[in-house]
């Protein structure tokens, strides 16, 4: 066994600045950007929220997430007039602040399948599609393939994602997703499957049903249950 090393002396004409104090994180981070931001400033622990678990939320995010929903179900309804399928998706700015890779803009998408004649143009694929395109138009250096990505973004949809479609969104880091209808024959976050919950996929996000749809129900947005939504 080995003494320890004794302290260094410092010298007695060297000045120090008076000590201060520093607030650090007091709770667990419950999304990965929270984690990095508060271990920066203190060893934090990552508790995201377990499934079914309530969370709390504020008379403003509920606004924010009902505004978001009610544009979401506008664009569905415009679609619809247009002859498309009455499907929509949108990713409103973020509640509080942006720590995402694109600048805290809205963007809104509609499923364009008739219009142009194409089977893979979702709404979703759509919609990741026009966030690239923005992210690519605003950077000023190339992001070598990841201006698309949807970290920290929240995305609420008409309809429940496809298998398809939840797999773009595990692909793009999408935070969480909030649809309204249920789509048993074909959806991918909870119908036929849920892709987030699989074993071996490299990302999984949170996933809520909006359990309020009869207050849009004079849209009528249903679909046919074997449509990939």
């Amino acid at each position: 066994m080995t003494a320890s090393a004794a302290p260094p002396i410092l010298p007695e004409d060297i000045e120090l600045p008076n000590p201060y104090i520093l607030p650090v994180p007091v709770s667990p981070a419950l999304t990965p950007i929270s984690l990095r931001l508060k271990s920066s400033l203190w060893p934090t622990v990552y508790a995201p929220p377990r499934k079914s678990e309530a969370e709390d939320w504020t008379r403003g995010k509920c606004r924010w997430a009902w505004e978001a929903m009610k544009c979401t179900v506008e664009a569905a309804a415009k679609a619809k007039s247009c002859e498309e399928l009455p499907i929509a998706v949108h990713i409103p700015v973020p509640y509080e602040g942006s720590s995402a890779n694109v600048a805290p803009t809205a963007f809104t998408a509609c499923d364009t399948r008739t219009s142009s004649f194409h089977p893979l143009r979702h709404s979703v694929v759509n919609l990741i599609r026009q966030v690239a395109d923005h992210a690519s138009a605003v950077s000023e250096e190339p992001q070598n393939d990841t201006n698309y990505l949807l970290t920290s973004l929240a995305l609420f949809t008409t309809h429940e994602p496809c298998i398809m479609c939840s797999m773009a969104l595990i692909h793009s880091r999408v935070k969480e997703v909030f649809y309204i209808y249920p789509m048993e024959k074909t959806g991918g976050c909870g119908g036929v499957a849920c892709l987030p919950t699989l074993e071996g996929v490299n990302h999984r996000f949170r996933i809520c049903r909006w359990k309020t749809e009869g207050a849009f129900s004079q849209c009528n947005l249903t679909v046919d249950a074997a449509i990939d939504a």
